[in-house]
């Protein structure tokens, strides 16, 4: 299983279905920040994981975890994050600063500084 493609794969069929990371955080039940992590596939995923996001999306499962879909790298946070953006400077820097808060994030929470 690559986690990466894996990756692709759900942000294909989002933007497919006119979905966001953040639908598809709430259909799952957990925080964008995870779905974030799925998606730039740095989250390795349980097989319940994958059925949930499979049923989620309405799609085979076997799609979700041997297709082949491509996404554009510009497109893997920004746009799925919050939907489609058309203006390429706002969704570069909407992405940039999606980043920057992500590992601020990570870092208050390792230090014990969120609540």
């Amino acid at each position: 299983m690559n986690i990466n493609q894996i990756g692709q794969n759900i942000l294909y069929y989002l933007k497919d279905q006119q979905l966001t990371q953040v639908d598809l955080a709430t259909g799952l039940g957990t925080s964008k920040q995870v779905v974030n992590k799925i998606v730039k596939g740095k989250k390795a995923l349980k097989m319940e994981e994958l059925i949930a996001i499979s049923q989620y999306l309405n799609i085979e499962f076997d799609k979700l975890v041997n297709g082949k879909r491509e996404v554009e790298i510009e497109e893997l946070e920004a746009v799925h994050l919050y939907g489609t953006i058309e203006n390429r400077k706002t969704a570069d820097y909407i992405l940039n600063l999606v980043s920057n808060l992500s590992y601020m994030e990570e870092e208050l929470a390792a230090h014990g500084l969120l609540e």
